[in-house]
């Protein structure tokens, strides 16, 4: 297939999933338990839809965290690859298996990589406040295990990002106030100001929004 093909299959792959279209989610799952059983990497125009299709919605998550840990250590898997599989294995929804891919992520991934696995659990604002409770509670290992302020900054707006109220930028703020670097204050004020936009948008907005649904 051609370059445009393969994306256009990506898109549209992509698009009913977040749809939740049955078909295209079964699927999913059937190329992901295929790829497990057989020990092989996916077709790159789907594999990241596939990862986030599987493990989002499968009532085995012990299975598919084993799967992606094997396969991310797996002499064979290319470093893009890896980086799909750790921001993949943030996508499980449950809470306490998020908590359990981030202490792995401190053991196993690269630090230049250490983001993926952080920006992965925090894609939704449920994640975020899994992640955001991790970094409070882990300040001080993770700036002993990253003594380069970078890569804690990037955790950081990984963390956060997914944030949604103006209360949530305030947390920040006081938790940061004592402990902020300059290798990454600004990059956080961009991200604490984008929160902020975000809620006085939703505030504004949403009742119109809701009353125009119904």
């Amino acid at each position: 297939d051609s370059d445009l093909t393969k994306q256009l299959r990506r898109q549209v792959i992509g698009m009913l999933g977040r749809a939740n279209d049955d078909a295209v989610i079964a699927e999913a799952s059937r190329r992901f338990q295929q790829s497990m059983h057989e020990n092989t990497v996916l077709p790159s125009d789907f594999r990241a839809d596939v990862f986030r299709l599987h493990i989002t919605t499968t009532s085995e998550p012990e299975l598919a965290f084993a799967h992606l840990t094997q396969l991310y250590h797996a002499s064979s898997t290319e470093p893009d690859v890896k980086l799909e599989i750790v921001y993949a294995m943030g996508l499980f929804p449950q809470p306490l298996v998020k908590q359990r891919v981030l202490e792995w992520g401190l053991q196993n991934v690269r630090p230049q990589d250490m983001s993926m696995p952080f920006a992965g659990v925090a894609a939704t604002a449920a994640g975020a406040s899994v992640a955001w409770a991790y970094v409070q509670a882990n300040w001080d290992l993770l700036n002993a295990q990253y003594p380069n302020p970078r890569l804690v900054g990037r955790i950081l707006n990984a963390s956060i990002r997914a944030l949604k109220t103006d209360t949530d930028a305030t947390d920040v703020e006081t938790f940061l106030l004592p402990r902020q670097h300059a290798a990454y204050s600004r990059s956080v004020e961009e991200t604490l100001e984008s929160i902020r936009i975000k809620h006085v948008v939703a505030t504004r907005d949403a009742p119109r929004l809701r009353q125009w649904l119904e």
